[in-house]
């Protein structure tokens, strides 16, 4: 992609134009391009767009950007912030970019002392014109700012190119162009000192004389001012005829007249200041930057309260004072103060002006004129200007000058997203401190009070959260106990209870310092705020608010928005399942929970964990349905069945499984917060649910704890359907772990239950397990009459999915006993079902089914067709372990069609999956392959680990079959590397182990190493 505003608006892909739709789209464009890379707030946007906004203008707004993304091809160019929208735009994609980037370039080889590669790069900077700046758009209100700059830009590098042109000996050929360029900018002395040069360079004295004259008139007449001193210093030289060999260079700033004072109003520097080397470098980078630009540095830190901006704007402001020879000016604008309003812009301007030693009788009243008056006092001089603690870019606006030597550090918990849109500041957003950090901090207040490799330290920082405000606290206070030790005050604050009340020292409290931005929300703000930290999750995407006010999405978006910009919500990622994700710090956490316990009654509390649970539970559901094709393989309780709004389900459900994997942690948070409530059917359903992710992404741990939490609940409340349902839950992740005796116990006592409460879809579900578990362990018959009978109770539940799984399970036991007709005829019909409902896992079980049905009857092309096609299944839903078996698989297939290479690249990724999830059959089959494969190549002494491992793991099971399998494939190894006697030993031993074993493959294995054994 490719803009381009340096002319008229003009937007190209792969070198085609891009059309834009309407007028407003392109004003959308215009103003997003202007702010690139950084989130321009909606309100802004809709009053570029509108000189009245209609009531529907958000809705506009969000239509505009939708066809704004469709016309760019990429939905993630526009981007959606807490504080309106971003256009991502990389290097090499704007013009402008590009422009000031070589103007730059350009102005460093000129200062390096090389003109003629600062003359080349700032005429290529100056051919990328197109005409002015943003074209017909550029007289709108909202796009003058940039294109002024741009042009103001534009200028600056023509000068810079005649600055060269002149040191190049090339003033003849200057003189058109600069007389062209006076007469446009009558008032421009840099343009006008030029001109003069050139003409008397050109023996053209008078000329150049007359020049300086016109332009004098011209500067009183409109200005009422003298020309500076570069103009008159050159009109002397020139007067004097001694001018005719060097080329004026820019002017340093100079100190100003001797009796005006310098300020030094900078607070002192923090003693042990720790950390913060990245910001401390790009805040030194920038202003590197900003200066070789010849344009004022305006520099902010943004960030929570009590995070150390004011240290850090303290401390890099000493680092760097040496550079601002005229001074240094300080003020706190008390923009988020306890006691007092916050400072109004002409109060500042008026000790500003005094401090740089204006008498009072000059101060105009007015405060356009003071901030005027203040931009000229600064305008030669070298000055750094801290506004500390601002409330926002309007106070912040009328303080900032002009002059190119001057820098502006401002500090604030607001975004100021109005001084990066309109005068171009760089922002830096203020994190927490690291653990090492937050230990050096604690260590250095504390001084010998503690010892620094106190392992307590690292304790307390963390429960500190890594804010400065709060490690100062405890540093303090730790400094100031004798008894007081790290450990002993780690463990007053480890009760989140008491922990902001532990955290003040001497009148500063960490909850003071929030309630100062809390107390400024807006009531629906504030409500939200206090009751989002009820949740008890790590974070959240936006939809999560509405529930807990009662709302819909719509006011949801602003809400979030004065919430981040108060710094109460941190922004964690953009992500593709549902937009911006949001977090609460620690100790923020802490003080919005006391909040809604003082200021929202229990029952308001409950009402709103109620809705919130319950829209939990929907989207869960929806998830399941569209991952699974339907309501399958899970049962319902006694919760009221809820749809959640078809538009927030299909924002959020794109793709189900990620959605889940995303909410993880709300999910099972809201398990135990649905049984704490005593919401026993909601807690059950919603842990039965979630097995759809659990299952998919082996989050064993997260199985168990929802299921005995749900079961203990269930139990609490009678609920026998429930009871039931967890029973079945944990007996299929026994199973699942492969954890027999566990599992049989579990799934029969869960099939009576079931079936004592008739509830047939139940006994269903368990007897399919049970029979997956029977043909496991070496009972087939009972296996097959088991899935047999649960095809029929499930297809009475209409639970398609779980009865062709069922089908499956006996293709399997076909598939063993060598009836491949019948096999494939129920793996078919099981695929069909799976592609009819679009569950994508259980196509990729069917065909891997196929694939091993293919393999069996040494046809390896179509096997490995069949686990080629059921990868990307698997791969898109994160399903390691059906990764592990399908790789296993199309590794014996590429095998057996004389891929070697493929089929041990393949066999090795299958054992690493299989790892990564800790699926002992998955890893145990698949080392099993990799063994056989390196001994069918004669590799014999890489085989044995892998058998081995194969054995032991098969034997940890207690998969009698299989491990019989490893065994004799180990014993071949052994035998051709000349060991007779082991090889023996294990053919005996599982000889013995197949004895007695009901499975005709079990039969036909013994059969065969019966021999061996002997």
């Amino acid at each position: 992609m490719r803009l381009r505003v340096l002319g008229p608006l003009d937007i190209t892909i792969d070198g085609a134009q891009v059309p834009l739709r309407s007028e407003k789209q392109r004003l959308l464009l215009a103003v997003l391009i202007g702010n690139a890379n950084a989130p321009t707030a909606g309100s802004r946007l809709i009053g570029a767009l509108w000189e009245e906004p209609p009531a529907s203008a958000h809705e506009n707004l969000r239509l505009y950007v939708y066809h704004l993304r469709k016309a760019l091809g990429d939905r993630d160019r526009v981007v959606r912030h807490p504080s309106g929208y971003a256009l991502a735009v990389g290097p090499g994609e704007l013009d402008a970019a590009d422009f000031e980037a070589l103007t730059a370039e350009g102005a460093r080889a000129m200062n390096g002392g090389d003109p003629a590669t600062g003359r080349r790069l700032l005429a290529r900077a100056l051919e990328m014109w197109r005409g002015p700046a943003y074209g017909n758009l550029a007289d709108h209100p909202a796009i003058w700012p940039a294109a002024t700059r741009l042009e103001e830009a534009r200028l600056r590098a023509a000068e810079l190119r005649i600055t060269a042109d002149l040191a190049l000996g090339r003033h003849e050929d200057l003189i058109g162009e600069l007389t062209g360029l006076v007469a446009e900018h009558p008032t421009r002395e840099r343009l006008r000192a030029h001109l003069m040069l050139a003409l008397h360079r050109a023996g053209r004295r008078a000329e150049a004389l007359e020049t300086f004259r016109e332009g004098r008139r011209v500067l009183i007449g409109e200005l009422g001012l003298e020309p500076g001193a570069e103009l008159r210093a050159l009109h002397e030289e020139i007067l004097r005829g001694d001018s005719g060999t060097s080329a004026p260079r820019p002017a340093e700033p100079k100190a100003g007249p001797t009796l005006f004072p310098t300020p030094a109003q900078l607070p002192h520097d923090v003693a042990d200041f720790v950390g913060r080397a990245e910001e401390l470098a790009e805040l030194d980078r920038l202003l590197d930057l900003r200066q070789s630009q010849g344009v004022p540095a305006f520099l902010g830190l943004t960030g929570m309260g009590g995070v150390g901006k004011t240290g850090l704007a303290v401390h890099w402001a000493h680092r760097v004072s040496g550079r601002f020879a005229d001074g240094q000016l300080y003020v706190d604008l008390r923009g988020y103060a306890e006691d007092a309003e916050p400072l109004a812009p002409r109060q500042v301007v008026d000790r500003f002006l005094r401090a740089l030693g204006v008498p009072g009788s000059r101060i105009p009243d007015d405060v356009d004129e003071r901030a005027g008056l203040l931009r000229s006092v600064l305008s030669r001089r070298r000055v750094l200007l801290v506004l500390d603690n601002a409330r926002d870019a309007g106070q912040v606006r009328p303080l900032l000058p002009g002059s190119p030597g001057c820098a502006v550090m401002v500090t604030s918990r607001d975004g100021l997203d109005g001084l990066v849109a309109q005068e171009r500041a760089d922002i830096l957003q203020v994190g927490t401190l690291g653990d090492l950090e937050g230990v050096a901090v604690l260590a250095g207040l504390a001084g010998g009070a503690v010892d620094p490799a106190d392992p307590e330290l690292a304790r307390l920082s963390e429960l500190c959260g890594g804010l400065p405000l709060a490690l100062r606290i405890a540093g303090a206070r730790l400094a100031g106990r004798t008894r007081l030790t790290a450990g002993v005050l780690a463990g007053h604050l480890a009760d989140e209870r008491n922990r902001l009340s532990e955290l003040s020292h001497g009148g500063v409290r960490v909850r003071a310092n929030f309630g100062l931005s809390y107390r400024d929300l807006d009531p629906a703000a504030a409500t939200l705020f206090r009751r989002l930290s009820l949740l008890g999750v790590p974070d959240f995407g936006e939809w999560a608010g509405g529930p807990l006010l009662g709302i819909g999405r719509e006011p949801l978006g602003e809400l979030f928005e004065q919430l981040v910009a108060a710094q109460l919500l941190e922004v964690v990622a953009q992500e593709g399942t549902g937009g911006v994700r949001y977090r609460f710090h620690d100790l923020v956490r802490l003080f919005a929970r006391e909040r809604a316990m003082e200021e929202d009654d229990a029952a308001a509390r409950a009402e709103a964990m109620g809705r919130s649970l319950a829209l939990w539970l929907s989207l869960a559901q929806e998830a399941h349905r569209r991952e699974y094709g339907g309501d399958f393989a899970v049962l319902r309780g006694s919760t009221p069945r809820r749809a959640p709004d078809p538009a927030l389900a299909d924002a959020l459900l794109g793709e189900p499984i990620e959605w889940l994997a995303a909410e993880r942690a709300g999910l099972v948070a809201a398990v135990s917060q649905a049984a704490d409530l005593g919401l026993a059917s909601l807690a059950w359903e919603l842990a039965m649910t979630c097995v759809t992710l659990f299952e998919a992404r082996s989050l064993f741990d997260d199985w168990r704890s929802t299921h005995e939490v749900a079961l203990a609940a269930a139990r609490a409340a009678g609920d026998a359907l429930g009871e039931a349902a967890m029973v079945y839950g944990l007996g299929s992740l026994a199973l699942f772990r492969q954890e027999y005796a566990t599992a049989a116990e579990l799934l029969e006592d869960s099939a009576a239950r079931f079936e004592a409460l008739g509830a047939d879809h139940g006994v269903g579900l368990a007897l399919r397990n049970l029979a997956l578990l029977d043909r496991i362990t070496g009972t087939p018959e009972r296996a097959h009459h088991r899935y047999k009978e649960a095809a029929d109770l499930l297809s009475e539940a209409g639970d398609r999915a779980a009865q062709a799984h069922s089908g499956i399970g006996m293709a399997q036991i076909r598939l063993e006993e060598g009836v491949f007709a019948e096999a494939e005829t129920l793996l078919r019909d099981a695929l069909r079902t799976f592609e009819d409902i679009g569950n994508r896992r259980g196509q990729a079980q069917a065909l891997f089914r196929l694939g091993d049905a293919y393999l069996r009857q040494e046809r390896p092309e179509p096997a490995r067709d069949a686990f080629a096609q059921a990868l990307p299944l698997v791969r898109a839903i994160g399903d390691l372990v059906g990764e592990a078996y399908l790789l296993r698989g199309l590794g014996q297939a590429q095998l057996a069609s004389g891929e070697r290479r493929a089929a041990e690249t393949s066999m090795k990724a299958a054992v690493a999956a299989a790892q990564r999830v800790g699926d002992q059959f998955a890893e145990a089959s698949a080392s099993l392959g990799l063994g056989s494969l390196f001994e069918s190549g004669d590799d014999l002494g890489a085989a044995v680990p892998h058998l081995e491992r194969a054995v032991t793991l098969f034997a940890e099971m207690g998969n009698t079959t299989w491990r019989a399998r490893a065994m004799d494939a180990l014993a071949v190894t052994l035998r051709r590397m000349g060991d007779e006697e082991a090889a023996r030993a294990l053919w005996e031993t599982a000889h013995s182990l197949l004895l007695g074993l009901d499975s005709p493959e079990a039969e036909k294995l013994a059969a065969r190493l019966a021999p061996r054994s002997e």
